[in-house]
């Protein structure tokens, strides 16, 4: 799948959320698209602050606890930002926090722990999560959150197939050169993948 596309469907997702839930002055979606080549830039603080920025309304006072770390030029830890959130969703009758791609997210246990520890505290404060990532990743944390109900989907070999088969033709057109060991590979290779 191509980043544009990945792009899209993000966007028609929160599209289609904010439709079926009437989303107004009263309402927020907040969202982070973790992707492998921001790990290092993502952390867990960096992203309750852009949660907190997300949530905070054009409408809002801007709490002085903010306009302070501003005017230092200092960055607030983790405690700061779930007190800063907490506030703000106080004025919010219903939140969605979408998190996609977990499994791109900066791995060391410390982060880890720490970006857990914001989704238990968005829990707390009454914002519904979506959460998304590869089995293998979310398996291992599923236990750390409350109230959690999960959906496994899957690609079948025949998605990926296609898909493959798709590119190949695309490239190939390109190139006017058809080339079938290739297409051989990258079938094979759709066959050895487990669900993506």
């Amino acid at each position: 799948m191509n980043y544009l596309l990945i792009i899209i469907c993000r966007s028609l997702a929160i599209s289609e959320l904010k439709k079926r839930r009437g989303m107004n002055e009263n309402n927020a979606i907040i969202y982070v698209f973790f992707d492998y080549k921001s790990q290092r830039t993502q952390t867990a603080v960096d992203i309750a602050m852009s949660l907190l920025k997300q949530l905070i309304s054009p409408r809002d006072d801007i709490d002085r606890q903010i306009e302070s770390y501003h005017v230092k030029g200092e960055r607030p830890n983790m405690a700061a930002c779930k007190q800063l959130l907490t506030f703000y969703a106080k004025k919010r009758h219903s939140i969605y926090a979408i998190f996609d791609g977990l499994d791109e997210y900066n791995k060391s246990a410390n982060e880890t722990s720490e970006l857990f520890g914001l989704f238990t505290h968005l829990q707390a404060i009454r914002c519904h999560l979506l959460l998304s990532s590869r089995p293998n990743f979310f398996s291992e944390f599923r236990n750390k959150l409350n109230e959690i109900q999960s959906l496994d989907i899957r690609a079948e070999e025949s998605d990926l197939e296609n898909y493959i088969v798709a590119r190949i033709k695309q490239v190939q057109e390109g190139r006017r050169n058809r080339n079938k060991k290739f297409e051989s590979q990258c079938l094979q290779l759709a066959t050895r993948v487990d669900g993506m």
